[in-house]
């Protein structure tokens, strides 16, 4: 949804709005007894070549007292706010915001979502990423505007990041890459038609394209009552009799005996921890500090920090030159399961891994 920031945030030709009564110019600070002039009007300023009536000439430049002419029908942020001239900047800024939220949420969302669980933040992120973008549409200012893309652009990381750590935990490593494709393929898809819903729309305010794709939020505002907390997650977290109705349920959806599949989750009934390969005896938690305590983890962190920051921001300044991201995807050379061994996706598999490297790691 960042995409919308071409649409909303695109800034047309311009240039100051001609003066209501030429004839007077007086009242803007030019002398009354100006009997000709020749008026130009440029981009930030207005500029007269006066002639008086003694024959002596003179140039004046004023701002835009009437504000600005726009050379498109296309309604955005730009032209309803004037953000150009001295106020340029303020129209790229709207995206900081966006990135400087996704940076405070990726840092905050996977420590709630490991402590309160997957479900309470997917419902949360997806719940405030609907309001926040119909709220935008219905906003009377730049300030507020941008604090509305601050909160979008945090809860929005914390939507894609649970989600992707609540699809790793729901299937088997064998399937992980091909369920983790076919999103990489929705979000292509969902891109090339918002180019064409973009186009088609392009004289439309950008107020309605807050709107339109808050719509498409609406079916999230039931998430609590579709989504599933994450079975690993509450064995983890030793909620055993929330795992077992879990276990329960998805036995029936199966149409399998709920007495056959519960022994292979419990010990001396008890919810067995190794079912997620995780040391019963362990129970310090980990956090962001663990990053830079691992080899390994830190130079997978920067890679994939390296391609998606470095990657994705020279896409977006070039976005029609295709294939331009292909260069990065050498760095995936560097990864460890590109030498036949999968990447460690818990601490606990980072030290197997360790151990013994020529091993693979099974959960």
């Amino acid at each position: 949804m960042n995409s919308r920031k071409y649409f909303e945030g695109y800034g047309p030709p311009y240039k100051c709005a001609p003066l209501t009564n030429q004839t007077d110019l007086y009242k803007y600070g030019i002398l009354n007894n100006i009997s000709s002039s020749r008026i130009t009007y440029d981009k930030c300023n207005i500029e007269i070549q006066s002639n008086t009536s003694n024959i002596t000439s003179g140039t004046y430049k004023l701002t835009c007292l009437e504000g600005y002419q726009y050379d498109s029908k296309q309604e955005t942020i730009v032209t309803e706010w004037d953000l150009v001239c001295s106020r340029a900047g303020l129209g790229p800024m709207t995206q900081m915001f966006v990135t400087i939220g996704q940076g405070v949420g990726a840092l905050l969302f996977p420590s709630i979502s490991d402590r309160y669980g997957r479900k309470p933040v997917l419902t949360f992120s997806l719940v405030i990423c609907t309001l926040t973008s119909v709220a935008a549409g219905f906003v009377p200012g730049y300030i507020i505007y941008s604090i509305l893309r601050f909160a979008f652009g945090a809860v929005q990381q914390g939507f894609i990041l649970t989600a992707q750590v609540y699809i790793t935990e729901l299937f088997p490593k064998e399937q992980r890459g091909t369920v983790s494709g076919f999103g990489g393929l929705g979000w292509s898809i969902t891109m090339v038609l918002l180019s064409l819903w973009g186009y088609l729309m392009r004289n439309t305010s950008w107020r309605y394209i807050h709107l339109f794709l808050g719509l498409f939020g609406v079916p999230c505002l039931f998430t609590y009552w579709i989504v599933d907390e994450s079975l690993r997650w509450l064995i983890a977290n030793k909620r055993a009799d929330e795992a077992k109705t879990l276990v329960r349920k998805i036995a029936k959806f199966n149409k399998v005996d709920f007495n056959d599949i519960l022994p292979l989750i419990q010990h001396n009934g008890d919810i067995d921890p190794r079912f997620i390969h995780q040391n019963p005896k362990e129970e310090k938690r980990e956090n962001i500090l663990t990053i830079a305590r691992h080899k390994i983890l830190l130079k997978t962190a920067f890679i994939m920090a390296f391609t998606w920051n470095i990657g994705i921001g020279i896409a977006s300044s070039a976005g029609r030159i295709g294939g331009l991201l292909a260069p990065f995807s050498t760095l995936l050379h560097f990864l460890p399961e590109s030498s036949g061994r999968e990447m460690p996706q818990t601490v606990q598999e980072l030290k197997a891994w360790k151990s013994d490297k020529t091993s693979t790691i099974v959960r």
